[in-house]
């Protein structure tokens, strides 16, 4: 098998001008033809760099997507922006652009892992998830210096609280150890979700992991796996 060419593009920001941003990240890329497979653009281009990106957001077949499939079949190679989900059958808080995969990975473990243990659990179904977000610049941990985070590249997102139908409200800091207001229940359901999180996504870190993850699951497409 040969080595998979990755081509990481960074250039000027133009804010919230997509027609812009198409135009000048097409004369970036536009000599790789032949000389890459796999093309990443940043992390919030497809919502012209807005900072209102849900508004800013396009459909699958809005004018962004289309050029990103016109210049992929030009380069004969796959090109990955990414993407803003808004409605994934269930709201869920606090969410920025992601990556594709990483948007793929959390629709389906919203869609198919979480409402069967939570019936079993309590009863009731989840309407509502709270999340910390996916995007920020910043390192690990937040540490000066160091690795990226995949937050950095809109690449992980982080799960805080699931809100049932009856009003309950199971967090990760307060169920996590079983001991919380809806004791073990709460416990065996946060525990449930994580596993099945561990076959979606490559990267899973709960409070489990460290003291920096008890209020939070971490879910990120990096490299893997690693689920704890």
């Amino acid at each position: 098998m040969k080595d998979l060419r990755i081509t990481l593009v960074q250039g000027a920001t133009h804010w919230h001008d997509p027609v812009g941003n198409r135009e000048y990240y097409g004369g970036l890329i536009s000599g790789l033809q032949g000389n890459t497979d796999l093309v990443l653009l940043p992390e919030t281009f497809t919502s012209g760099f807005s900072n209102d990106a849900i508004a800013q957001a396009e459909t699958m077949d809005g004018p962004t997507v289309v050029w990103i499939r016109e210049q992929a079949c030009a380069l004969g190679a796959a090109i990955c922006g990414s993407v803003q989900l808004r409605d994934i059958g269930t709201p869920v808080t606090n969410l920025g652009a992601m990556t594709c995969p990483l948007g793929y990975a959390f629709t389906l473990w919203v869609q198919s892992d979480l409402q069967v243990p939570a019936m079993g659990e309590f009863g009731s179904p989840v309407v509502r998830l709270e999340t910390f977000g996916t995007y920020s610049c910043r390192n690990i941990n937040g540490a000066a210096t160091g690795q990226l985070s995949q937050h950095a590249t809109s690449n992980a997102v982080d799960v805080a609280a699931f809100v049932l139908k009856d009003g309950r409200r199971i967090s990760v800091l307060g169920g996590w150890t079983g001991t919380g207001l809806d004791g073990e229940r709460a416990g065996r359901f946060l525990h449930t979700v994580r596993n099945s999180a561990c076959r979606r996504f490559n990267i899973v870190l709960s409070p489990d992991y460290n003291a920096a993850h008890r209020d939070h699951m971490h879910f990120d497409m990096g490299r893997g796996p690693l689920c704890r």
